[in-house]
């Protein structure tokens, strides 16, 4: 990324604004470019100073009325359209998921026909259950200290190598394993501590097709991500299996964990 494209995005990115592979690009131009960083600085210290002159103030009382109004109307339609399991909205929500990530693409690609073709393919689906078996932080099955542990509780119940990601230049912890599932298939559900933080990893042999999910190259690696209930779900494929992140982490950084992690054979 060149300094002139950083700066026209500059008030972008000091808004949080910018979608993860964009401000990846920014945060890595930034480390090594003063200029731009003087930039960036200038433009936050405008909007605080913008903020203290106009202090806050409260909304009126009929602009609150109508905004709960019109909050409480959208949530009565969407229920009555998920009880007649309007198609729409299934679309809709894919459409959103993907709006959620921004117009800015540096280097980001998208493949495939469309949103309708993804929920067809069944890849939303199957990263919602990913992040299910992060969310809903069920015990392990196995707790292990060493991969090697989880090598061996896996070998006898799925029918493909399980090797746990190696994070390079992180203090992540393998903290145990669980057997689990991604809509019908076997798969292996990793859990790491990342500086005090719950990171999941799934790992699995079904075949799936990412043609259109967003598509970033970071440091070196080819990573498929999409934004799956509040969660950053980054997806890499080698050696004929996929492997899943999530966890309490924003965009950015799980995105730089999944580039990081050493995984496959």
């Amino acid at each position: 990324m060149i300094c002139p494209t950083v700066r026209r995005y500059v008030d972008a990115y000091a808004d949080g604004e910018l979608d993860p592979a964009a401000q990846l690009e920014l945060d890595t131009h930034l480390l090594r470019c003063a200029a731009c960083r003087t930039h960036v600085e200038l433009a936050r210290m405008t909007r605080q100073a913008v903020a203290r002159a106009l202090g806050t103030h409260g909304a009126p009382a009929v602009l609150v009325e109508r905004v709960e109004r019109s909050v409480r109307a959208a949530r009565r339609q969407r229920a009555v359209a998920a009880r007649h399991l309007v198609p729409v909205v299934a679309a809709a929500g894919a459409v959103a998921c993907l709006a959620m990530l921004g117009p800015f693409e540096p280097r980001v690609t998208k493949g495939g026909s469309g949103v309708a073709g993804t929920r067809q393919a069944g890849v939303l689906p199957v990263l919602e259950d990913v992040v299910r078996l992060h969310s809903s932080e069920l015990p392990p099955d196995v707790r292990a200290a060493e991969p090697k542990d989880v090598v061996s509780y896996f070998r006898s119940r799925v029918d493909f190598p399980v090797l746990p990601a190696v994070f390079e230049g992180e203090s992540a912890r393998l903290e145990g394993a669980r057997l689990s599932n991604v809509r019908d298939a076997r798969a292996a559900a990793l859990y790491y501590d990342v500086r005090g933080r719950r990171l999941t990893v799934v790992v699995f042999a079904a075949p799936v097709h990412l043609g259109t999910q967003r598509r970033i190259e970071l440091m070196g690696q080819p990573i498929f991500y999409a934004r799956v209930g509040g969660y950053t779900v980054p997806v890499r494929k080698t050696d004929g299996l996929t492997y899943a992140f999530t966890g309490d982490f924003d965009a950015p950084s799980m995105l730089r964990l999944a580039a990081r992690a050493r995984v496959g054979l």
